[in-house]
């Protein structure tokens, strides 16, 4: 699946409150699981989630993409201020 890859974010989520209502790490495994069985998840989610378990079981040996190809919310703190 050449066009999906994953984002290495460091520190704390800081999504925008006006798009989400809350954050919360969760283990990969455990979090796919419950979505691919039906756990109620935005659209996005729910669509991109298997994507990445496509990837494989680690999350840590997906592909990354550059930085510069990233979202803002994806991209290191420095690179990401608009």
């Amino acid at each position: 699946m050449s066009g999906v890859r994953r984002a290495d974010r460091r520190g704390p989520p800081q999504p925008d409150p006006a798009e989400v209502g809350s954050a919360q790490w969760e283990p990969w495994e455990t979090f796919a699981a419950e979505v691919v069985r039906g756990r109620e998840v935005s659209p996005w989610c729910a669509e991109q989630v298997p994507l990445l378990v496509a990837l494989g079981p680690d999350p840590l040996d997906w592909p990354t993409a550059p930085d510069g190809d990233l979202p803002a919310a994806a991209r290191p703190l420095d690179e990401g201020a608009a």
